[in-house]
């Protein structure tokens, strides 16, 4: 039985931040030819620093759920940290 993407979203979402990243690299690159480039060259250098960033241990990572609070304005950002 083929998994929905729904179900691939939810088992990519489990995955390390490191290797979410990559997946979204991989995936942002799969679409050349398929749709005009997405992102002009210094966008995806600075995509590319941050994922990096992310790899390394150099950032701290919140999860997303967390993050969507903030950006909502329904989360402490102070009392996140």
């Amino acid at each position: 039985m083929a998994r929905t993407t729904t179900q691939l979203l939810d088992e990519a979402l489990d995955l390390p931040d490191a290797e979410r990243a990559d997946l979204v690299i991989q995936l942002l690159s799969s679409l050349n030819g398929v749709i005009d480039q997405p992102f002009d060259e210094p966008l995806r250098r600075e995509i590319e620093r941050r994922v990096n960033e992310v790899r390394e241990g150099r950032v701290a990572t919140i999860p997303w759920m967390q993050a969507r609070q903030m950006i909502a304005g329904t989360c402490d950002a102070a009392a996140a940290h």
